[in-house]
């Protein structure tokens, strides 16, 4: 992959424990972010613009339990403040 200028757009997670934390630009920028998960087979994505997760592979929106911790380290890096835990 070519050295990307663009600013952070996501990040890739992994199916399991989340275990990728590599930032790329979006599959609308420069793609940088749809290659790494092609290559390395890490089809989830965390999305800093919304917080969202994406899956390449389901090509759907993802919400479950399992991915609070990521969400909520993104959370905090972006408003310096932790999200409500799920009840």
């Amino acid at each position: 992959m070519s050295p990307c200028r663009v600013r952070t757009v996501g990040l890739m997670l992994r199916t399991g424990p989340v275990t990728c934390y590599q930032v790329f630009c979006g599959r609308y920028v420069n793609e940088h972010m749809v290659t790494h998960g092609v290559m390395s087979e890490h089809p989830m994505v965390l999305s800093f613009s919304d917080l969202s997760v994406w899956c390449y592979l389901c090509e759907a929106y993802v919400h479950h339990q399992i991915l609070f911790e990521a969400k909520n380290a993104a959370h905090c890096n972006k408003f310096g403040e932790e999200i409500p835990p799920w009840t």
